[in-house]
């Protein structure tokens, strides 16, 4: 491979103007040769270019290409070793849009900078779009260059801090170029989703991350999101015959009920094995959800964060995923009614996964007064901790104050945390502990 410096010119017309480089950079562009020479053996030299390359903006390595011809060389081996894009939309209102960590000021710059690296790519397997703002004119440009190259066979498709009413169509239209090799595909829209489906493609995936972002309509309540999400997922499942996903993520305002169509008949449809529901609000289950229809054999693995009001959550989720054999969860200030709630909800979780892998903390806060016959159940649920495998622990810091204390209950691996901090005489509470069971401990 002949390489000359005329490679570079259109890379430098681009992005590598005095004023532009200064916004990278904020240093001067000029550049002025190394005074002492220094001999590098061959391979040590390419890891030093192969480390530059990775991690420097594409304006810099353009410089470095300045040094000599040698570095010149290796850099376009770095280059056409490099599988991955990473486009950046900066904050605010601006045009522009940083391609490889260098900032283009407009279209032409970063259209002109993106066809010099896809010259050199062979194949571009990873593409990664960060929102910082809102602006989506420059990266449609560019991703309709990408659309239109036959190096595109994109395998990781990952987009990050999406924005409330953030569509971008586009990204429906690359999913569809590359069904055959995408098997990654993180926090897309459910409309970029359907959009991709509409047209018959086949998607195997191995890792997909829906979130309902892209469904918010600022002139509308926060409450039509669930509509829309449920009318989206009901087109979805009209093509659900075409993609198949083994570990989903799914990230939502206004809550997500795996028990019930048409999330369900989605779930069921796409042979889900792994699912993670994040609920920014609204919650999972309704204690009747889960029937004969409903039940999912194929999930092997569930987390779920931020779920409120579910009591019945244990059962439910024991009866909608009988194969479960990996459980994390996560919440924090559960509502609930009592010490003895607690306690029995402490009891419930162990019961029905203390052989299981169970992963999480969970935390409520109680008050609680001396009563005879809660008195009594409580010791029960203590007891049944106990059975499973359960550890318990009761952490003050003074046993004759009247203040917030810590009941902590691990499961046998300690891998999972249920926090109940009560408000009571601590000496009350301390008395629940005070008979013989082997696995119970009380801190002072």
């Amino acid at each position: 491979m002949s390489v000359t410096s005329k490679d570079d010119t259109n890379l430098y017309s681009a992005c590598s103007s005095k004023s532009l480089v200064n916004v990278v950079s904020g240093e001067d562009n000029s550049y002025s040769p190394a005074i002492e020479h220094i001999t590098l053996d061959n391979s040590v030299l390419l890891d030093v270019i192969g480390s530059v390359t990775t991690i420097s903006p594409i304006v810099k390595i353009a410089r470095f290409n300045e040094v000599n011809s040698m570095w010149r060389y290796w850099t376009k081996r770095m280059l056409v070793k490099t599988n991955d894009l990473l486009l950046e939309v900066p904050m605010g209102n601006k045009e522009g849009i940083f391609v490889q960590g260098s900032y283009m000021e407009n279209v032409e710059q970063a259209l002109e900078c993106v066809k010099y690296l896809m010259s050199w790519i062979a194949t571009l397997k990873r593409l990664s779009i960060k929102f910082c703002g809102p602006s989506v004119n420059v990266l449609n440009v560019i991703l309709d260059h990408l659309i239109a190259s036959d190096k595109v066979n994109l395998e990781v498709l990952v987009v990050s801090g999406r924005r409330g009413g953030l569509r971008v169509d586009k990204l429906s239209v690359l999913m569809m170029k590359c069904a055959e090799t995408l098997k990654i595909a993180s926090t897309i829209g459910i409309s970029e989703l359907e959009q991709a489906l509409s047209t018959g493609k086949r998607f195997s995936l191995e890792q997909l991350s829906l979130t309902n972002h892209d469904l918010l309509n600022e002139s509308e309540e926060m409450s039509s999101m669930a509509v829309d999400m449920h009318d989206a997922f009901v087109r979805i499942c009209s093509h659900s015959q075409n993609i198949q996903v083994q570990d989903l993520s799914v990230s939502v305002v206004n809550g997500f009920n795996p028990a019930i169509d048409p999330y369900n008949q989605f779930l069921r449809y796409s042979n889900v094995r792994s699912l993670h529901v994040f609920l920014y609000s609204g919650d999972l289950l309704g204690p009747d959800d889960v029937t004969g229809a409903s039940i999912l054999p194929s999930v092997h693995s569930f987390q779920t964060e931020r779920f409120q009001k579910c009591f019945h959550l244990p059962v439910s989720l024991h009866a909608l995923f009988p194969s479960l054999s990996h459980l994390n969860v996560n919440a924090l200030e559960i509502p609930m009614k009592g010490l003895e709630q607690a306690f029995a909800y402490a009891a419930e979780w162990l019961a029905l996964y203390g052989d299981k892998n169970l992963i999480g903390v969970l935390s409520t806060e109680v008050h609680y007064e001396y009563d005879p016959l809660t008195w009594e159940k409580i010791r029960c649920y203590i007891e049944e901790i106990d059975k499973c495998g359960g550890k318990l622990r009761l952490l003050t810091s003074d046993l004759f104050s009247r203040r917030r204390m810590q009941f902590v209950i691990l499961n046998t691996d300690s891998t999972f945390q249920f926090k109940i901090y009560c408000s009571s005489d601590a000496w009350i509470l301390a008395d629940l502990l005070d008979f013989e069971l082997p696995s119970l401990r009380s801190v002072a």
